[in-house]
């Protein structure tokens, strides 16, 4: 018989395996926001933002699964100042679910997208070493990364362009 406690137990295996399907769903919608929203994100923000959106509320989601919720609330309550990056988070991700919802303004889903991903950016930080420092390190990486692996998409983009207006 397995154990009533611990990490064997029936409990546990059962919040591990929310906690992954919840995972899973977060990965999808992050890809869905990159493959489908990223291209339309000129015309349709909303599709990009919403997408990112329900990724992070399913990642936090996650997180207070695995912890159960209880503990989760206590450990929030226990340290208020370094909750705070996750409270800005799940704060900005509701207004920015409002916004896409309910308000339908381009400018207003563009800010409220760009400030979830700034809190995003800021919760992030508080776990990677050398906070800020780190995570400009990190992101630089990204970019430098991500320029060279769309470069040559870039310059065939170029040479398709001139072949159809020559």
């Amino acid at each position: 018989a397995l154990p009533n406690a611990g990490p064997l137990s029936a409990d546990f295996r059962k919040r591990l395996s929310t906690a992954v399907y919840l995972l899973m769903g977060s990965i999808g919608f992050a890809l869905l926001g990159i493959f489908v929203g990223l291209p339309t994100v000129v015309l349709r923000p909303s599709k990009f933002i919403m997408c990112i959106t329900l990724s992070t509320l399913l990642g936090a989601s996650s997180v207070v699964v695995m912890r159960t919720p209880s503990v989760f609330l206590t450990e929030l309550a226990a340290s208020p100042m370094e909750s705070i990056p996750l409270v800005a988070l799940l704060l900005s991700s509701l207004f920015t679910v409002y916004v896409t919802v309910v308000v339908h303004k381009y400018i207003a889903i563009l800010v409220a997208g760009g400030l979830q991903i700034f809190c995003m950016l800021w919760y992030i930080s508080t776990f990677i070493p050398g906070g800020r420092t780190g995570l400009n390190v990190l992101l630089k990486t990204m970019y430098y990364m991500t320029r060279a692996a769309l470069t040559p998409c870039i310059l065939f983009s170029k040479y398709a362009v001139r072949q159809i207006l020559a």
